[in-house]
């Protein structure tokens, strides 16, 4: 046979079909397996764990969580009497043994905020330590301020959070947020420890911790600094549960180092002054706040609560807003709508910052501030300084939409 010809190299025609193995099936399914366990680690990352591998929302990279002033308020109110009556409760118990920086610059100081004080921090060898070289250098973050943190925490937790007690007389703290937000919880997280989830059915996040000697040193920390009546009533019962179940060397060891001989019993904040000079009202503008434009350029930022005591004791200390009853839900709304009274609660977020996406809102407002001041609302249709305000008018009110 030729050597060329066909099937010269098996001149015996034996076949070797018999010996053959289709490698398809076997191949594929391997790499399948490599695939979807791949996958499997990747959703679980993506779904459970979104910011293992991220970084934080960029507000808190740039660093604006700072405290640069100490703010001095007129005409507290005093809560004592409050005090009395509620702390009876637990008496009774036995048991009872918390952007555009060039805008900004603008703006006065609002007019209960002490001008003598501002001036002695504000001076040229205080400005240069207590800012740096550069006026976009924050110093003081949440980790280096831990008493604005816990005052801020204190505000947060009278608007959207709870101390609770379960069943079996074990304390919790929560705290509740629009899933926007959930990069502050995680910034709580890192703080406090604790757990951050998701919500069942609802576009929201919670932070959550039940670890006792954690919840011991978030105690001692917030008492005397709660303002609102309901949350206090919480911290009553939270600090009985703390009381009942007090039997470690090492819950002695987190008293002493806080300065405590033994737990002390719970109290409101004495004044809305020692609170709010504090950063309480930023805590409770990022739980209960809301920055909207009426009427195309009238800008207003509103607080809402169904107890109207707190919004009054609010409005006496600021002298700004007016509260106002929507009867469709009963609820009210200490409401700012007047330019200079906006400019006085952003001279006061400029000292003691927002937490939540609404800083992102306040630092919108101080632009828009600016652009009303000059008047560009004003000026012809179709004009460069009209179409910008318009502009970024536009953007804020489109800001939640996807």
């Amino acid at each position: 046979m030729a050597l060329h010809v066909h099937g010269s190299n098996n001149p015996n025609g034996v076949t070797a079909i018999g010996d053959r193995y289709t490698m398809h099936p076997f191949f594929t399914f391997k790499d399948l397996v490599t695939i979807f366990l791949f996958l499997l680690a990747l959703s679980v990352i993506v779904f459970f764990y979104p910011n293992l591998l991220g970084q934080t929302m960029a507000v808190f990279n740039s660093n604006i969580i700072y405290n640069n002033n100490t703010m001095c308020w007129n005409n507290a109110y005093n809560y004592s009497t409050h005090i009395v009556s509620i702390c009876a409760l637990c008496a009774v118990s036995n048991k009872v043994k918390m952007d555009n920086n060039n805008v900004s610059n603008r703006m006065t100081p609002p007019a209960w905020f002490n001008n003598k004080e501002a001036k002695s921090i504000e001076s040229a060898g205080n400005l240069r330590a207590a800012r740096g070289s550069s006026e976009t250098t924050r110093v003081n973050t949440l980790q280096k301020n831990k008493i604005f943190f816990f005052n801020w925490l204190a505000g947060l937790i009278d608007g959207d959070g709870s101390l609770l007690v379960n069943k079996n007389g074990y304390a919790t703290i929560e705290i509740t947020l629009h899933e926007r937000d959930v990069q502050t919880l995680y910034k709580i997280k890192d703080l406090l420890q604790g757990k951050v989830n998701s919500r069942v059915k609802t576009k929201a996040y919670r932070w959550r911790i039940n670890n006792y000697n954690l919840l011991l040193n978030i105690y001692i920390n917030l008492n005397s600094k709660l303002l609102t009546e309901n949350k206090y009533l919480q911290l009553c019962k939270f600090y009985i549960a703390l009381t009942n179940n007090y039997n470690s060397s090492k819950s002695q060891k987190i008293l002493e180092a806080a300065g405590f001989a033994e737990l002390t019993i719970p109290k409101l904040s004495s004044s809305v002054e020692s609170s709010i000079k504090s950063g309480w009202l930023s805590g409770f503008i990022d739980a209960e706040g809301y920055f909207s434009i009426r009427n195309k350029y009238t800008l207003t930022i509103s607080i809402s609560q169904k107890n109207k005591f707190i919004l009054e004791k609010i409005q006496e200390v600021i002298k700004i807003g007016n509260i106002y009853l929507d009867t469709s839900n009963n609820v009210y709304s200490l409401v700012i709508s007047d330019l200079q009274g906006i400019k006085d609660l952003l001279s006061y977020f400029k000292q003691y910052p927002l937490q939540t996406s609404k800083h992102i809102d306040c630092v919108t407002f101080r632009r828009l501030v600016l652009f009303i001041e000059r008047r560009y609302h004003l000026d012809k249709e179709n004009s460069k300084t009209k179409i910008r305000i318009d502009n970024l008018i536009k953007k804020f009110k489109n800001r939640y939409k996807i």
